[in-house]
């Protein structure tokens, strides 16, 4: 099946690509060392409340372990960063894959240049879509029955597992949310949140990673298009080919 280069409008609300990490260096440097890399190219920078919380608890609560700490932004680009993961993130403005993957690699090769990781165990891509007054299930190939009968109900949330290639994929969908504008209206819709990961200790992750996370955004691209959504929905979506 071809698939199409881009929808519109485009239902992304945030794209995501984090690293989990064991550091070559005590975790109380991780942010110097990168502050200084990255200050001229995020200008701007803020501590997260989780930093509130006693040292003793942070450094010991496996709850908290890869939870970030700081927030650098960029324009649409956000880096999270703490003592064992660094995410980069687009925010509704998702410029496409090609302008993605472009900064990611320039943080990535920046990581590399800095010396400052041992290992990478988990290498995630997380895509959540909002599709606005719309009952998705109406629109997935994807049936909810009971008693061998179509389910009807005020409100959906479906969780799923499940493995495909080399990715453990987390699959959630809900037909019940909201997002809030600037302006501080609220929209309702549906969500679909896609989070595929690579959780093991990834041998030679600079030489990697680049064919890594192309072959994740494609096995997600994959299935969203060629599997979950129904084909009648997806031309409804001014699909670009």
């Amino acid at each position: 099946m071809k698939l199409p280069k881009k929808i519109s409008p485009c239902p992304i609300l945030e794209a995501v690509i984090e690293l989990r990490f064991k550091s070559k260096v005590p975790s109380v440097a991780i942010f110097g060392i990168l502050y200084n890399k990255l200050k001229d190219r995020y200008k701007s920078y803020e501590e997260l409340p989780i930093l509130e919380l006693p040292r003793s608890v942070l450094e010991t609560d496996s709850k908290l372990r890869f939870q970030p700490h700081y927030r650098f932004l960029n324009g649409d680009f956000i880096i999270q960063l703490g003592p064992q993961m660094i995410s980069i993130s687009v925010r509704e403005n998702y410029p496409g894959w090609t302008a993605f993957l472009s900064e990611i690699n320039c943080i990535v090769s920046l990581l590399d240049e800095l010396n400052i990781i041992e290992r990478v165990n988990r290498l995630g891509i997380r895509y959540i879509d909002f599709f606005a007054e719309i009952d998705i299930f109406n629109n997935i190939n994807l049936e909810l029955t009971l008693n061998k009968e179509p389910l009807k109900s005020i409100s959906k949330y479906v969780r799923t597992e499940f493995i495909k290639d080399d990715f453990k994929i987390l699959l959630q969908i809900t037909d019940n949310s909201e997002i809030k504008s600037k302006e501080s209206n609220v929209t309702k819709g549906s969500l679909i949140d896609y989070d595929l990961s690579i959780e093991s200790n990834i041998v030679d992750f600079f030489k990697v990673y680049n064919d890594m996370l192309n072959k994740a955004h494609q096995t997600l691209k994959e299935h969203f298009f060629s599997v979950l959504i129904k084909q009648d929905f997806l031309k409804t979506l001014n699909p670009e080919y």
